[in-house]
This record gives C-alpha cells, structure tokens and sequence, in this order.
C-alpha cells in the first residue's frame, strides 16, 4: 500500500476553538505522510497542562507573565536570609544570624531546624512586662532613690558657672566613670555626697591651681574617690556653725596642699583618707573644732606637715593608726606649746603612728609626749606618754617641827624635781596631775628618819592627798637618835587634774622633832 498522496490538496477547514475528542493530526518525514492523535502528540510533547499561579494572591509571586512568555523569578537572598543550590540540586532556604559568644545566649541551638529564642525571666529585684513591640526591664523594691545622680561623663554634673560646679544639696552624685573637670572646683551642697564606685576604681580630676572641692557651713561627704589635684590644694572647708565632714576611703593621688579645714564647733572625720603625694602642706587647721578623727589612712609629705595645728583648738582630737613618710624638714604633728591646742579637760590622742623618713625620729613640733592633753602611744619613733613625776630629798638637815605627838607633818626640806610627764613636782616635794583624763596612780615614797634627840620613838609615814593624809596608807616603824629608820610606802590613788600627793610623817610619842635625811617620792 502506498503512503503517497502527491498533488493532493486539503481544503474546506471548519473553525474550531477547541480539539475535538479522538482528534488527529497528521505530519510528514521523509516524503511519507504519518497521523498520531491528538492526545499522544501532547504527551510527546511533555505538556500536560497550564502553568498558573498558586497560593494567596498577596504572597510574591515566582511566575512572572509577560504576555506568552512565563518567567520564573530567583530567589535572592534578604537581610539575615540565606539561599544556596543544595547538593541534590534543590534550593536551600534558611536563616543566616551571628551570635556573638559574649554573655548569655537569645538564640538556643541556632543551627536546628526550629532554634528556639530564649525568654527574659525577672530576677530578684527585677521586673519584665512585654507591652506592644516593647519588652521593659525594671527594678523593683530598692529602686534608684531621685535624689541620686549618676556621672558616667562630665556632663552629668551640673554645668560650670565661673570656673565652678555647684552640686545640689540634698543629693548623691555616683561616679561611675573617671571624670576629668579640667579647672573647674567643685562646691558641695549641704547634706550633698560626691561619691565613686571605689578609690581604686573611679577617681576626679582636676587641673586648676585654686582649690578643688570646697564647703562653705555646709555637712557634706565625699567617698571612695581617687582625687588628683598636683597643682591644687584638695579641700577649703569652712565652718561658721556646727557641722559635720565627712572623708571616707578617699585618695588623693597627688596634690600642692591636702586642705584647709576653718572651723567654729564642727566633726571632721576622716576614715581611711590618704595622700600619697603632697608637695607643701598637709592639713592646716584654723578656729575651734568639736571633733577630729583621722583613722587608718596614709599620708605622705615632701614638705609641711600632716597635722599643721596652728592656734586651733580641738575637744577631741584622734589620729590612729597612720602611715606617713616625711621628708627633712616636715611634721607629723605641728602646734601650739603646752597642750594650747587641746580645750580645757579634753584629749588629743595620738595611737599607732608609724612613720618613716628623714623626720621620722623628729616628727613633733611645738607638741611632746609629755605634755598634759596630749597621749601618745604604739609609736615606731614617738615616745609613749607614760604620765609619772619624780621628787627626791638627799643630804637634808632641816628638820620636821612636832607641834603635836602622833599629828602628821608635811617633811621639811628643800627637794629637787625630777622627771615629769603630764605631773609636776615642785621643790618642796608635792607633785601635782596636770592630765586630762582620771588615772589611778601608783603612789611610792622612802623616807630615811630619825628624831633629832632623845631616846627611841614610835613613828610613821603616810600619804597626803590635797593636804590630807590618806588613812589606809600609814606605815610605821621606830628610830632612835644617830640611828636612822627607812621606811618604804605604795600606794595606789585615784587622781584627777589639780590633784596633788605629799609625804607626812609623825611622832608617835612625842613632841622631839623628826630629821628625814633622804626621801624618794614617785607618782606613776
């Protein structure tokens, strides 16, 4: 059978929208004419249906219709958004986040599937609320108090006027940060805190030559600070009422002068306040003050000293255990002779000093151990104050006149003064307590005795106190003409200032009158 058809002609085709069921079509190769139907031409040709959009019409699209032609869009990586060509020719589509390895982790197992976001849990003092787009990080029960400010930068202080910043009263300023205020002094506001984090941590600069931080009848308190001033002198505080100063781990690094302290009936109280650098001067020290105490601390002097006194007067003046290398020339202590720097009944006390140096071994000016308002004691080069005085009779020839047997009289003789410290002796053989403080004194006399005539008496030694003899202390013993008696007497009495001790001695028998050719009295 032949598949030619040469020179045939098809014609007369009706028009169709559609492929008619169980439809053909024919085609030719080769010369040779061929019918296939329909549906196996479409399958021949790998086309089975239509490619239309899918899913929600506000989604983006990867189809893109342009007319006949239909475009399939890339994928292209956003923000935090990864895509790659898989190893099995597919499209990888996943998150693309860094977490930093500093801190506690938000994102748990970042390289899962489904990484998980961490919750923010409230501690203790803590409170978190999620509100909107917004989570809120709180403390709760001891909030920040208003009246607290605090400096990370200069800013945070008030702004200087005139070369000063003045801070409010009432209120803590917290440093947090070392701040530099250039030549601008600082004045503290009454009941104001100039505060850091610890003198080791955060310190205040200043580069002015005036005085860096002043009071004026203001309480204030600066604390755990580093101060550097090198050109300045660190503090001026005056006082025209009573007042209260307040140093508490404070450092000054370096500075001209420590400060200049006027003051009517003020406390000052300086814990563990150092300067370990000063060039001039120490801590001068101007009017009357109720209370000083200077505990713990180091202090350093090329020159000055670190207690400049003056005339000022202290009710109470405390200097405990502070280290200080001194410099030729300079002071641990400078003031007024005679305890004028102590008022009248009250103590200046001085514990522990260790000092180092080429002053160390001369560190007092004006100022002793011995004097009657004043207590050293601990000291590496200072002289503890050991309050005792000394008075001796030797070679006497004067003798003790007996008005009446068995009275006691006051010996007779010219004595000479010894060794005093906080006492005096005089010579006719009194010593007298000058201190400020009630002691209990040991009490010893010796007395060599005899009557200047006669037989063999009864006699005794007793203890007088401001002119009258202590009873409890009489000792007695008997002597004969040219065959002198000792006697020895201790004691232990109770004494306040003004209080004076004296030896009587008495003849029991008679009126013959006694010669005490020596005697020793001793109050410690």
């Amino acid at each position: 059978m032949s598949n030619r058809a040469n020179g045939r002609k098809k014609s007369l085709f009706p028009a169709q929208t559609s492929v008619l069921t169980n439809a053909s079509m024919d085609y030719f190769v080769n010369g040779v004419n061929y019918k296939i139907p329909y549906t196996n031409f479409v399958s021949g040709l790998g086309v089975t249906g239509t490619i239309v959009q899918e899913g929600a019409v506000s989604g983006t699209p990867v189809l893109d219709k342009q007319n006949t032609v239909n475009n399939i869009r890339n994928l292209e990586a956003g923000a935090g958004i990864y895509t790659a060509v898989s190893s099995e020719n597919g499209i990888t589509i996943k998150h693309n986040f860094t977490q930093d390895t500093t801190g506690s982790p938000v994102l748990i197992n970042p390289t899962n599937a489904s990484p998980a976001i961490a919750s923010i849990v409230a501690g203790s003092g803590i409170s978190v609320t999620a509100s909107s787009n917004a989570i809120t990080i709180a403390t709760t029960g001891v909030a920040k108090a208003s009246d607290i400010v605090i400096v990370s930068v200069l800013a945070d202080l008030p702004s200087a006027v005139a070369g000063a910043i003045t801070l409010l009263a009432n209120t803590e300023y917290q440093l947090i940060q070392d701040i530099n205020i250039a030549a601008n002094r600082i004045i503290m506001g009454d009941n104001c805190i100039l505060a850091g984090l610890d003198q080791g941590l955060t310190s205040l600069t200043y580069s002015g030559t005036s005085d860096m931080i002043t009071s004026a009848d203001k309480t204030c308190t600066v604390k755990n600070l580093t101060l550097s001033c090198a050109n300045a002198r660190a503090f001026k505080i005056t006082d025209t009422s009573a007042k209260t100063f307040n140093l508490n781990s404070v450092t000054i690094a370096t500075c001209n002068k420590i400060g200049l302290f006027t003051s009517t009936a003020s406390t000052y109280l300086l814990q563990n306040f150092s300067s370990l650098i000063t060039a001039a001067d120490g801590m001068e020290f101007v009017g009357a003050f109720d209370r000083l105490a200077h505990t713990y601390s180091t202090v350093n002097m090329t020159a000055g000293s670190v207690y400049d006194l003056g005339t000022a007067s202290f009710k109470s003046f405390l200097s405990d255990s502070i280290v200080s290398t001194l410099a030729s020339n300079s002071f641990f202590v400078k003031g007024a002779a005679s305890s004028a720097n102590i008022a009248t009944g009250q103590l200046g006390s001085v514990k522990s000093p260790f000092l180092l140096g080429g002053a160390a071994s001369a560190a007092l000016s004006n100022v002793l151990p011995t004097d009657k308002s004043w207590e050293f004691t601990g000291g590496n080069t200072i002289a503890d104050t050991r309050t005792s005085s000394l008075a001796t009779l030797q070679g006497n020839s004067a003798a003790t006149v007996i008005a009446t047997a068995g009275t006691p009289v006051l010996i007779a003789g010219v004595w000479v003064a010894g060794a005093s410290s906080q006492m005096t002796a005089t010579t006719g053989g009194r010593i007298t307590y000058n201190g400020s403080k009630g002691i209990t004194a040991t009490i010893a006399g010796q007395v060599s005795v005899e009557p200047v005539s006669g037989s063999t008496v009864n006699l005794f030694v007793q203890l007088a106190l401001n002119g009258t003899v202590v009873a409890t202390s009489k000792v007695t013993g008997s002597a004969t003409s040219g065959k002198k008696t000792s006697m020895t007497l201790s004691y232990a009495q109770a004494l306040v200032a003004t209080d004076y001790v004296e030896l009587y001695v008495s003849n029991v028998d008679s009126t013959v009158n006694l010669l005490v050719s020596s005697a020793i009295l001793r109050a410690s």
